[in-house]
């Protein structure tokens, strides 16, 4: 039982002292009907405990993910209220939205939560169906924490930026776009080098939002996207060090 994932998570006593044990008494007799009566009992209620175990994980990575994604956003929506003039509504794809009247000049939505995987356009769907027969030729993978998929809106002025942390895999880009949502993967190694720590997470999808942010932004050169991924991302970290 102790291979199983999550088993060695779990710890407790068990009183056995009915069971038969053997001549050196350092173990039990395990080929006796005793032990394997005890041994069924005991996996179906390690088996409950770890349904538990995993619940638990998985509330906590969802909780994380929304809160760290809700801190990055502040960080870039105050970005981009100081540098509106970098955004053209014209030229981000993201969709119009009514006039922020936030006293803070953006706005960043509640979330909502969805279960990982589902509600994703086709395309995305069927390219993340294709790596998950190649990782599954390849073995299991390792377990995965967070089983639902947080979705937030920032708005600045006219413009409606939609974001999605999802499950893409370990193998997949840090982010991408698609269907007019930017996605960020929560199994990239990143993410999940710095799952401990909320502030560099908070720091990473910053870095991450004002790339793709950038990269919607129309006829630009790499020289001129560079620069203003740079000017948001100095201006976000700068922000967050005056409020640390």
């Amino acid at each position: 039982m102790s291979r199983r994932p999550g088993a060695r998570r779990i710890a407790g006593r068990v009183n056995a002292d009915f069971l038969p044990v053997t001549s050196s008494r350092d173990d039990f007799l395990r080929d006796t009907d005793e032990f394997r009566v005890f041994d069924n009992a005991m996996r179906k209620e390690v088996d409950k405990l770890l349904i538990s175990v995993k619940k638990e994980g998985d509330n906590k990575a969802n909780l994380q993910a929304s809160r760290v994604l809700k801190d990055a956003m502040h960080l870039v929506g105050n970005a981009m209220r100081r540098r509106k003039e970098l955004f053209p509504a014209a030229q981000v794809p993201f969709g119009e939205a009514d006039a922020v009247s936030s006293k803070q000049g953006y706005d960043v939505s509640q979330a909502t939560y969805v279960d990982a995987g589902s509600q994703l356009d086709s395309t995305l769907a069927n390219r993340l169906g294709i790596d998950k027969k190649k990782k599954q030729a390849r073995g299991r993978p390792s377990a995965v924490l967070g089983d639902k998929s947080v979705i937030r809106h920032l708005r600045v002025a006219n413009m409606d930026v939609a974001v999605r942390m999802e499950h893409l895999g370990a193998d997949e880009d840090e982010s991408l776009r698609s269907g007019g949502i930017i996605f960020l993967n929560l199994d990239h190694p990143l993410y999940t080098l710095y799952r401990d720590n909320d502030e560099l997470l908070s720091l990473h999808l910053t870095r991450v939002l004002t790339k793709e942010i950038t990269l919607s932004i129309g006829d630009v050169s790499a020289p001129q996207a560079f620069a203003i991924q740079s000017e948001l991302l100095t201006d976000a970290l700068r922000r967050k060090r005056k409020s640390i």
